[in-house]
């Protein structure tokens, strides 16, 4: 029955419209998704989850933070949260499952915590290790993400600790793969403090947010928060924390007709320019031109 249901599923493809599934991947925790397309997306984007794909059929190339990443059947990728990028479909159909999780669900997740040299977007020639993985290891794998996925729709009782279950049984796989070390640091001081405080960018970025008010909040240097933060994270605090309100702003400009201005300071911006700035260096076009190019990309999808 379980192969049945299994095969079953895969003929069951883009149960969402895109843009329902990229809502998803902004507000829930842990999400999965399983899509046949057909075009690549014009339109650079990012979202506030970290993104692993696991490309079934198809090849297709990924441009994030300017650089590329070919895959093809067998190949995963990690898409760090809040790292912009598009796709460019070179053989149809582009089949795949699509794993998303939250970093604040991740960082409030004893047994995930493990994981966070793993979630984040790796260089070209690293994630080289996440591909043309063994034909049955790889089937293996994405019937979890099928049974993970329908726990997540029926919700039963202990759905969250069955959904955690699931997660590290795809996760350690690619850990190992990688070759990632990240016990040694796990338990000790500073790298609990990193997580509170990633943690907190991540309900909080829209407050007033600098180094010198997490120093006094967590009680570090702010010294020691910039250089540790760029340590566990791959990323410095600046940086970190204006992706996470760009995603947030992006998310506005999609479903809501508010303005720039309110756009800007709901996203944690007090000075437009500022914000128009950011936005422009993140995305390479203006709130605008999003906006724009994301309606004019609605109404293309909706129309075929």
């Amino acid at each position: 029955m379980a192969n049945n249901g299994y095969i079953k599923e895969h003929l069951r493809l883009n149960e969402h419209k895109r843009s329902e599934g990229h809502l998803a991947l902004n507000i829930q925790d842990v999400y999965v998704n399983y899509t046949a397309e057909y075009e690549h997306s014009p339109l650079e984007h990012m979202h506030n989850s970290h993104e692993i794909l696991f490309v079934e059929e198809g090849i297709v190339e990924y441009t994030i933070n300017n650089e590329k990443y070919l895959l093809k059947k067998n190949d995963i990728l990690i898409i760090g949260a809040t790292d912009s990028h598009k796709m460019n479909i070179l053989e149809t159909p582009y089949i795949r499952y699509g794993l998303s999780l939250l970093p604040s669900y991740t960082l409030s997740r004893t047994n995930l915590q493990s994981f966070h040299k793993l979630l984040r977007t790796h260089s070209t020639e690293d994630s080289e290790l996440l591909k043309d993985w063994e034909k049955n290891e790889f089937a293996n794998i994405c019937k979890i993400l099928y049974n993970l996925k329908k726990e997540i729709n029926d919700a039963e009782v202990l759905t969250t600790e069955m959904i955690d279950a699931y997660l590290m049984t795809v996760l350690i796989p690619l850990h190992r793969k990688m070759a990632l070390n990240e016990h040694e640091d796990l338990n000790n001081d500073v790298s609990h403090v990193m997580r509170n405080i990633c943690y907190f960018l991540n309900e909080h970025f829209n407050e007033d947010v600098s180094l010198d008010s997490l120093s006094k909040m967590f009680y570090l240097h702010p010294c020691t928060i910039s250089r540790s933060f760029t340590k566990y994270y791959a990323k410095n605090f600046t940086t970190y924390l204006n992706s996470i309100r760009i995603s947030h702003s992006i998310q506005l400009l999609e479903k809501t007709n508010m303005s720039i201005t309110e756009i800007s300071e709901k996203s944690g911006y007090r000075s437009i320019n500022t914000f128009l700035r950011r936005f422009n260096i993140a995305m390479g076009i203006s709130p605008l031109q999003y906006r724009h190019n994301y309606q004019k990309m609605k109404i293309t999808i909706n129309n075929k």
